[in-house]
């Protein structure tokens, strides 16, 4: 018999254990923080349970949501993770399913169906908990479309009564002259009012590798001296370059109203490891309100941090930013994703305490 995936809360529990694994289990509606889910997503996979860290994203408007193989999964940016055996909770769209195989292109074990009714359902994977390796993704009323065989050999569904026929029209008129296809449109990106997800208030939410094309500047003394093409070297002022500078005034802009904030050059090299993007204007540390220096981030400070973090490391491209510490983690451009971070001088275990040099109390962001 196939393993149950969901494990829900309470008495509901009692009930989904006595479920067969092809029995739909109960949503466990408490199982995820309201928001969780971005309003655009169709099936969004999150690396923890209780849809928190770093998240993937089927969106909306993706008509085939199956994804054959977790270890290239097409994100809804359109680049490609590998987050094979890595997921540990799901959200679902309303009148949308899912169904999980522990092998890639669904093959393996496999989970009962997950559906979610009028609202978003939340699941966690338990017993397919990082082990999860391909998905079918299905709307509710065709849940055919979620075994295996993706619906392969399954009767189509009925036809609709055949109406009666209409009465006798017009004579026909010529046809118009064919019109040119009009010029094919950028993909959109999320709506309106979704540049800050609510899962970017959370924790880490994965975000893509950048990799541009850089080139090296002999110019540049410190940070990296190999920027992208066609980026020129720049000279500080106030404290920072011209870049730094546009994404200061957005950091204390209404968006994230961030009024501390640090890191400027000021003709020194000290206070800083060697090379430090600080002394050459392209390093910026940005303080939530609220939260002081020495002091971990907590509560409204802590989401408002991670809010900027997130925005910061999935708009590199547009923003130039080379990379994002906060809390112990750190993004970059050529590696993409979060990953634990440690500081070059935390070397005895009460330097890896002291919550500036591990970036608990503010966000770094480094420009190019």
């Amino acid at each position: 018999m196939r393993r149950h995936l969901v494990k829900t809360l309470g008495a509901a529990a009692l009930a989904a254990a006595a479920m067969t694994a092809t029995a739909t289990p109960a949503a466990a509606a408490p199982y995820c923080a309201d928001g969780s889910k971005v309003s655009w997503a169709r099936v969004q996979i999150f690396a923890d349970a209780n849809c928190r860290g770093g998240s993937m994203i089927v969106k909306s408007d993706d008509a085939n949501g199956d994804r054959p193989n977790f270890a290239s999964f097409r994100n809804y940016d359109g680049r490609v993770y590998n987050v094979d055996n890595s997921r540990s909770s799901v959200a679902i769209a309303a009148g949308q399913c899912i169904r999980v195989f522990d092998g890639r292109d669904y093959t393996g074990e496999e989970s009962n169906i997950l559906c979610a009714g009028s609202g978003t359902a939340y699941y966690g994977f338990f017993a397919f908990d990082n082990r999860v390796s391909s998905m079918r993704v299905c709307a509710a009323n065709r849940q055919d479309h979620c075994n295996r065989n993706g619906g392969a050999g399954s009767p189509p569904p009925p036809p609709p009564s055949q109406p009666p026929p209409p009465p006798p029209g017009p004579e026909p008129q010529p046809e118009p002259e064919p019109q040119p296809e009009p010029e094919p449109q950028p993909e959109p990106g999320p709506p309106a009012g979704e540049e800050f997800p609510a899962a970017f208030s959370n924790g880490p939410v994965d975000a893509p590798v950048w990799r541009p094309q850089v080139r090296k500047h002999d110019s540049i003394k410190c940070g990296l001296r190999s920027i992208p093409v066609g980026l020129p070297p720049q000279s500080v002022s106030r404290g920072f370059t011209s870049r730094a500078n546009t994404l200061v005034a957005r950091i204390k802009g209404p968006d994230f109203r961030f009024t501390n904030i640090g890191g400027g050059a000021d003709g020194t090299e000290t206070g800083h490891i060697s090379g430090s993007f600080h002394y050459c204007g392209r390093g910026i540390d940005a303080f939530a309100p609220g939260v002081r220096s020495g002091t971990r981030a907590a509560g409204a400070g802590l989401r408002a941090s991670w809010r900027l973090a997130n925005w910061a490391a999935h708009n590199a491209a547009r923003l130039n930013v080379a990379e994002v510490i906060f809390y112990d983690k750190i993004w970059s451009a050529s590696k993409g994703g979060w990953r634990p971070y440690k500081h070059s001088a935390s070397t005895s275990a009460a330097s890896a305490r002291n919550n500036t040099l591990q970036h608990r109390d503010h966000v770094h962001i480094s420009i190019f």
